[in-house]
């Protein structure tokens, strides 16, 4: 028996055990799966990497080649040396002579460019060598000046100055004997032949190249490899092995290709493997290849400019080294990643499996008792068990229970904004956070601060959140199980409910409540405080439609009103027809004519009629919205704005076609009003006089009925307009503007020290001193004794 009790509980340890680990290695299997395409797209970033290198370095070598002829080109085309191509005894009178007027109308290139090292025009009828600086005779220039290292005798060099054919171009890379310094060069020339007056005088000028020129604008190579460049012909002008090769193998091996030298078999089958790869003539491409038993990176790359073509044989290790590197700190994190999992996943098993276990040994111990034990007293040793097991939870229970408020948030507003539509989900829904609502009426109140006086300020000032906040810890406490969510920054929704027998008292028990939740808050929030109600209903999906009308009635109906509350109400009984296409014509024409007021007046007035006081179904409602904006759309195509401005409007049109009633009449009136408003200002060619709206708020900031209303309607102005544009000229908005010359006021007045607190906050347009040391030390971030005390230390 006890073998059989461990084994189920090793079970129960092994099952969540197997769980975990489940749930951890299949997230890290996706991971390390998409790790291999990452890697992937490594080793393509590093080829094309390479593969742009080399057609850089193509280019470079190209423009530099292009600078070269261009030399050549110069010297070629000079007359005095073609003229002096057909001379035999050149260094002989009146010859002599010659030679110093040719130098003279040669180029001295020893300080354009530093890595040619020098040219000489070579005279093969004449046997002379000579540039702006020197003249040899063969002879002297063999055995003083240059020659190649491969000729040993002057004899031998001779004889192949003297058989060699005209070329065009860069030749092959040698090793040369600067006689003069006792050492050897590598360098490349290219040789242009001059034209002469006679086919038998053979004239050719060789530009000696530093080899170091074309390594310098060749990309390095790393690790083995090797880097060559063919003309036309085929033949190679340049090499560079990088430890691929003996290193006794130079370009001295294919001076004579007839010989099959090592180097020239290396080469040939080099470029036979890009045949066998396909590489393109044209461009630059590569591929990965197998040469002598190891993976290399093959690139090709042909200038159609110059008629070279280069190549580049080098290690594969260049190109997948930063993936090797990726690797390795892949696999070291998913090694660590694997083991933190693996303890994890053993000790959240464990404490899991521990309080099943413990639960399932004490019902074995009273299952064993068996036939001593009564049911009663079976059950009531099991709902010891089960107590203890959820006592023993108490981490996951506090996890849950924390989670109560925003799920009971998201609930209310799904309830406020019609988004809770099945009626099973909503069930659900409200008894998980135990609202009931069995055989039960509600209504939405809408709790709103007053914004016109001076001590609220802007949506982003703090004061209209704490004063919230007061009136819903008000409301908790004059009802405890009231449910209640804030709804922006001024504004609390309270969802009332009672029995459907007491529904006919639903107004008289809402109006006592707010009145013990006036009397709860300090007195002058409660005079700021306006109460909106909305329409009974008897389901929670028709919650939304409450909440509407209320929010209607705060939207559309002064905010001043002498009642508790202003409860919605449906005036006419009749059902209304659907507006005619001349209500849109009107509203057309007012704003074409630039008249705000009106469109402001038309646009309420359709309000009222369909939306507040008349019984419009929501979908014909918002069928009416969408020939309203309809009608926007027209209006916006015909005025002369900037595309921005058009797109910004097109934009608000869009993204407000599916939101919900109050938002969608908000923003419609808005784009009405701000399009009447351009309207008005490019007729009149009014523009936004920030100076006169400045030098208002100067003259009336002690005036406590100052606000953006007040200064609108004395300036003429549309309230959201001069709202938007004041904000985008001074970069703050109206209110913020307005304390701020309200505080250097008072600094002023504090400094002068003549009038009392008092008297400084009625100077200032604060109505209370309370409220203006507040508003004072939220700005300075000092309280006005404390601003006293620094002044008079300054």
């Amino acid at each position: 028996m006890k073998k059989s009790e461990k084994k189920d509980k090793n079970n129960i340890l092994l099952g969540y055990l197997r769980t975990y680990l489940i749930v951890l290695f299949i997230p890290l299997m996706i991971c390390s799966l998409y790790s291999i395409r990452v890697l992937k797209i490594i080793e393509e970033d590093d080829v094309s990497k390479i593969t742009e290198e080399y057609e850089h370095s193509a280019e470079s070598v190209d423009t530099f080649l292009d600078e070269v002829e261009r030399i050549g080109r110069l010297i070629a085309d000079n007359a005095k040396v073609r003229q002096f191509a057909g001379r035999t005894d050149c260094f002989s009178y009146p010859n002599l002579y010659k030679i110093i007027e040719l130098q003279n109308t040669l180029s001295d290139i020893s300080f354009s460019d530093s890595q040619i090292f020098n040219y000489f025009i070579f005279f093969e009828k004449g046997e002379a060598v000579i540039n702006s600086k020197a003249a040899y005779t063969y002879k002297d220039f063999y055995d003083i000046y240059l020659h190649e290292e491969q000729y040993k005798t002057y004899d031998d060099w001779y004889s192949q100055e003297q058989h060699r054919t005209r070329k065009y171009g860069l030749a092959t890379l040698q090793n040369y004997k600067l006689c003069t310094e006792n050492s050897i060069l590598p360098m490349l020339t290219y040789e242009i032949p001059v034209t002469s007056y006679s086919l038998s005088d053979k004239c050719i000028i060789k530009i000696y190249i530093r080899k170091e020129a074309i390594e310098s604008l060749m990309p390095a190579i790393s690790y083995t490899g090797v880097q060559f460049i063919t003309d036309r012909q085929g033949n190679v002008t340049y090499f560079e092995n990088y430890n691929l090769f003996d290193s006794d193998i130079s370009m001295t091996a294919i001076e004579n290709t007839a010989d099959a030298g090592s180097l020239s078999n290396y080469i040939s089958e080099i470029i036979n493997l890009t045949k066998n790869k396909s590489v393109s003539a044209e461009g630059v491409s590569c591929k990965m290849v197998r040469y002598q038993g190891e993976q290399y990176l093959l690139v090709q790359c042909h200038s159609s400019r110059s008629g070279l073509t280069y190549y580049a044989l080098q290690s594969s290790l260049a190109v997948k080294v930063r993936g090797y590197t990726t690797v390795l700190y892949m696999l070291l994190i998913i090694s660590i990643a694997a083991m933190v999992g693996i303890l994890l996943s053993i000790k959240m098993s464990t404490k899991i499996a521990k309080p099943i276990n413990e639960l399932i040994n004490d019902i074995n111990d009273v299952m064993e008792s068996g036939p001593e034990l009564d049911h009663k007293t079976i059950f009531s040793h099991m709902q010891k068990s089960y107590k203890r097991l959820k006592d023993i939870n108490t981490e996951l229970q506090d996890v849950i229970e924390s989670q109560q408020p925003y799920l009971e948030n998201f609930f209310l507003n799904q309830l406020l904004y019609g988004k809770a539509e099945l009626e099973e989900d909503i069930g659900k829904n409200a008894e998980y956070i135990h609202f009931d609502y069995h055989d039960k009426v509600f209504w939405v109140v809408i709790f709103k601060l007053d914004a016109a006086t001076e001590t609220i300020f802007e949506p982003e000032a703090d004061v209209q959140s704490l004063y919230i906040l007061s009136i819903t810890e008000a409301a908790r406490k004059v009802l405890p199980d009231i449910w209640m969510v804030n709804n922006g920054h001024d504004k609390a929704v309270a969802i009332l409910a009672l029995p459907r027998n007491r529904q006919e008292n639903y107004r008289c028990y809402t109006e006592e409540i707010v009145q013990k939740v006036k009397n709860e808050l300090l007195p002058h929030v409660a005079k700021l405080l306006s109460v909106y109600g909305g329409t009974l209903v008897s389901d929670l999906s028709d919650i939304s439609t409450s909440y509407e009308n209320a929010a209607i009635m705060h939207i559309y109906i002064g905010q001043t009103f002498d009642a508790n509350i202003l409860w919605y109400t449906n005036q006419k009984a009749e059902t209304l027809s659907y507006p005619s296409a001349e209500k849109s014509r009107i509203l057309f024409r007012q704003v074409l004519r630039g008249e705000a007021e009106s469109v402001y007046v038309s646009f309420k007035e359709i309000i009222q009629q369909y939306f507040i006081n008349g019984n419009f179904s929501t979908y014909m409602q918002n069928l009416l919205l969408d020939d309203l904006q309809i009608n926007l759309v027209k209006i916006i195509e015909l005025l002369e704005m900037e595309e921005e401005q058009y797109k910004e409007y097109y934009l608000m049109l869009e993204q407000n076609h599916n939101g919900n009633l109050l938002d969608r009449i908000r923003i419609t009136q808005s784009i009405y009003l701000q399009t009447s408003q351009y309207v008005y200002e490019q007729k009149t060619k009014k523009t936004f006089d920030l100076a006169a709206i400045t030098a208002y708020i100067n003259l009336n900031f002690g005036d406590s009925s100052l606000s953006l209303t007040s200064a609108a309607e004395a300036l003429r102005m549309n309230e959201g307009y001069l709202s938007g544009r004041f904000k985008q000229e001074t970069g703050i908005n109206f209110s913020a503007y307005v304390e701020k010359v309200r505080m250097n006021k008072a600094k002023e007045l504090l400094k002068a020290g003549n009038l009392t607190i008092k008297e400084i906050a009625a100077c200032t347009g604060y109505t209370s001193e309370n409220s203006f040391c507040r508003a004072f030390k939220r700005v300075t971030g000092v309280s006005t004794s404390g601003w006293k005390n620094i002044d008079s230390r300054e």
